[in-house]
C-alpha cells in the first residue's frame, strides 16, 4: 500500500510549527484542500480509503510518517481523524466543483 501522499500531507501540513500557522487541525485540512491540485487531493482521498479499509491506524503511525498532530487532543482515534479528513476534503472538493 502506498502512503506517499499521506506522508506528504502530514509532513507538509502537520509539521512541527503548524499550530503557529493555523488555529485548528480543521483549518490545516481546509488549506490543503484549497491549495493542492485536484490530483493530489483525490490521491490523498484514495490512499486514506485504502488505508482505512485494510487496517486499524494508530496514532504512532501518524507520527512515524512525519506528522506532528495527535488526534487524541481532539478526542478522536487516528482512524476517526482520518475519516474526518476524508469528509472534509471530499466536501471541499464538491464545493470547488460546484463553483466552476
Amino acid at each position: 500500500m502506498s502512503d506517499k501522499l499521506l506522508r506528504y500531507f502530514m509532513r507538509t501540513y502537520f509539521h512541527q510549527d503548524w499550530m503557529e500557522e493555523f488555529t485548528s487541525a480543521t483549518d490545516v485540512v481546509r488549506d490543503f484542500a484549497l491549495n493542492e491540485s485536484k490530483d493530489t487531493v483525490r490521491g490523498l482521498i484514495s490512499e486514506i480509503n485504502v488505508l482505512l479499509a485494510s487496517e486499524t491506524i494508530s496514532e504512532r503511525y501518524l507520527i512515524e510518517i512525519g506528522g506532528n498532530y495527535s488526534p487524541e487532543v481532539d478526542g478522536l482515534s487516528a482512524s476517526e481523524w482520518l475519516e474526518a479528513i476524508l469528509a472534509q476534503v471530499e466536501k471541499s472538493e464538491i464545493s470547488q466543483n460546484q463553483e466552476q
